[in-house]
C-alpha cells in the first residue's frame, strides 16, 4: 500500500471545494462521551471531536461514514458498557449512531469487491474494520479522513486530526 505524506497540519475546517472526508468511529465516540484517555488529552480529544461535529451539523463540512464506522460506534459502547457496568452506555451508543447516521451526508456500504479487498490486504495485528473503511474511501474517490488514529498514516489516507485543525479560521494557522 502507498504511504501518505502528513499534509494535515494546521488545515482549515472549510475545505477547498468543500471537499468530501470520511468521518472515522473515534470521532463522533470522543465528542459524545468522556474519553478514556484522562487530563488534557482527552479534553483535547473531545474538544476537538465535538468541533468537527459542529462543522458537520452547520454545514461547514461534507462528512461521509459507513456501515463500518456505525456498527463499530454500537459494539464499543455496548463493551464498555458491560465492562464498566454502566448499562447506560449501550442507550448513549444507540443515540451516536442516530446521530452519526443524520450529520453523515453518505451512509457508504462496503461492497463484496471492497470486502473482498480488504481480506486480501489483512495482515496479522492490523485492525480488519480499518481496512475495509479504507477501500469503502478508495471505490469512492474519497481520500482524506477525519480521525484520531494514527494508523490511517500506514494505509495510504491523509489524515486529520482534529486537534491540530484550527477550526473555523480559514487561511490561519
Amino acid at each position: 500500500m502507498c504511504r501518505s505524506r502528513p499534509s494535515w497540519r494546521k488545515r482549515s475546517i472549510v475545505p477547498l471545494e468543500r471537499e468530501r472526508v470520511f468521518v472515522d468511529t473515534n470521532i463522533f465516540v470522543y465528542a459524545a462521551t468522556r474519553s478514556h484517555v484522562q487530563g488534557g488529552e482527552g479534553a483535547a480529544l473531545q474538544a476537538g471531536s465535538q468541533a468537527v461535529i459542529q462543522a458537520l451539523a452547520d454545514g461547514h463540512l461534507i462528512g461521509v461514514t459507513s456501515l463500518t464506522v456505525l456498527q463499530e460506534i454500537l459494539y464499543l459502547l455496548t463493551r464498555w458498557a458491560r465492562q464498566r457496568d454502566e448499562p447506560g452506555l449501550h442507550d448513549t451508543g444507540q443515540q451516536i449512531v442516530r446521530s452519526a447516521g443524520s450529520l453523515a451526508e453518505e451512509k457508504l456500504a462496503p461492497t463484496v469487491l471492497e470486502f473482498a479487498r480488504a481480506v486480501e490486504g489483512y495482515r496479522p495485528g492490523e485492525d480488519f474494520n480499518d481496512l475495509l473503511i479504507v477501500e469503502t474511501m478508495r471505490a469512492r474517490g474519497i481520500t482524506t479522513i477525519l480521525t484520531t488514529d494514527r494508523g490511517f498514516e500506514e494505509l495510504g489516507v491523509e489524515r486529520l486530526d482534529p486537534r491540530d485543525w484550527h477550526w473555523g479560521r480559514a487561511g490561519k494557522g
